[in-house]
């Protein structure tokens, strides 16, 4: 998926809703699901996904972080 291709933060382009706009979206169910699936009780998991702000962003980081637990 190609995030800010023009290399502005994605903040910048959907406005200040951007923490929960499309781009960063795009990785939280994936992460969640992934989570879910290694947990030995799907219905009790912990789950994160880190977003690059603005400043990870201009360094060129471009990729969420998910995490959850063992």
């Amino acid at each position: 998926m190609a995030l800010g291709g023009d290399g502005r933060h994605p903040r910048s382009q959907v406005g200040p809703l951007a923490r929960r706009g499309p781009a960063r979206g795009a990785g939280q169910e994936p992460c969640a699901e992934a989570a879910r699936a290694s947990a030995t009780d799907a219905l009790s998991y912990e789950w994160g996904y880190e977003w690059p702000d603005k400043a990870q962003w201009q360094a060129g980081r471009r990729h969420g972080i998910c995490w959850a637990p063992d």
